[in-house]
């Protein structure tokens, strides 16, 4: 799953929010410039609960929790 839906991010625009994060934007001017939400932005970061934010380790945990049943 690395097609980006209107709801979910893809893996290209995960490492877009971790170097604009590296780069040292806020949240609100990170998700101006992606085209998302604010909560959006926040919530991708928060997915790394210890240090930085991980893009590809994010997209593979998105993917693990999409794949399982319901």
């Amino acid at each position: 799953m690395s097609q980006s839906s209107g709801r979910f991010s893809c893996v290209e625009e995960r490492v877009e929010i971790a170097l604009l994060h590296t780069q040292g934007l806020s949240i609100r001017q990170i998700a101006q410039q992606t085209g998302r939400a604010p909560s959006t932005i926040s919530r991708e970061l928060r997915r790394e609960p210890v240090g930085q934010y991980r893009p590809l380790r994010a997209q593979r945990l998105a993917d693990q929790l999409a794949a399982r049943p319901k």
